[in-house]
């Protein structure tokens, strides 16, 4: 008995010594299958299968981390967000630090933490991101759609989807200081200014551009007396993006679920 009764507290030590080993494994671990994941999820967006044009001009870009002297910025959202990128096959890749460069080309970068790059993505292989800001709690959806002076494919932000969706449009141009010219104003830094355009896209899917007025959004949308009396009741605001997405949502509740107006 006294034999079983030691291999037994042999086995019962052993595993105690071994879940206390899992417990305090070094965090470096940890960080290896993330790395080891994290590889292979750019494998999938820049891998290329035959099916997607992914990954045919992949670019890296070292991220400059040092202060600017320049106001605003090239990008949509200045910070790293976390996105969930959906691809076309449909994977989707989580939590991947996202930005979206505005400024002449549109190029889409997310960020390697481990080497501090940035890749140029091949948007081609993406159906739409979502970019989380989490200090607002607010989520971005971006797709692309054919706009812009050019009407190629660019990403715009889906303030409201439905029978007929609203999109925004973002850009950005650069101001240099203007210190020593003729003309100065005393403004000693460059400067990137924000644009915004905005879009009806309807179901034909071909995107509309709207002036910042009533009577560009009720030409591109088809007649609706209750919302008409709508927009007499709430005028909108054009720079506000709530009030006009708000009024989007309430022209596309004036359909039923065929699509026809009620």
């Amino acid at each position: 008995m006294k034999v079983y009764f030691l291999v037994w507290a042999s086995i019962v030590v052993m595993a105690m010594a071994a879940r206390l080993q899992a417990q305090t494994a070094p965090p470096q671990s940890k960080q290896a299958t993330q790395a080891v994941s994290f590889e292979n999820d750019l494998r999938k967006l820049f891998a290329n299968d035959g099916t997607l044009n992914r990954g045919t001009n992949m670019m890296m870009r070292t991220f400059d981390n040092r202060a600017k002297t320049y106001e605003g910025s090239p990008y949509v959202f200045p910070q790293w967000l976390p996105a969930a990128i959906h691809l076309k096959d449909g994977y989707v890749l989580k939590n991947i630090p996202t930005k979206i460069d505005v400024y002449q080309s549109q190029e889409l970068m997310i960020w390697r933490q481990d080497t501090g790059d940035s890749l140029i993505v091949d948007a081609t292989a993406i159906d739409y991101l979502v970019l989380e800001d989490t200090a607002k709690k607010t989520k971005h959806v971006f797709k692309r759609f054919p706009v812009g002076d050019k009407l190629t494919p660019k990403f715009c932000e889906v303030l409201q989807e439905g029978p007929y969706s609203v999109l925004a449009y973002h850009t950005r141009t650069f101001l240099p200081s203007d210190i020593g010219k003729a003309q100065s104003t005393g403004r000693y830094y460059d400067k990137y200014v924000a644009h915004v355009e905005y879009y009806i896209v309807g179901p034909d899917k071909t995107p509309m551009k709207i002036k910042k007025n009533r009577k560009s959004l009720l030409k591109a949308l088809p007649p609706h007396q209750g919302f008409e009396a709508y927009l007499a009741n709430h005028p909108i605001d054009f720079d506000n993006r709530e009030q006009i997405a708000a009024a989007i949502a309430f022209y596309n509740s004036l359909f039923n679920q065929s699509g026809h107006k009620n």
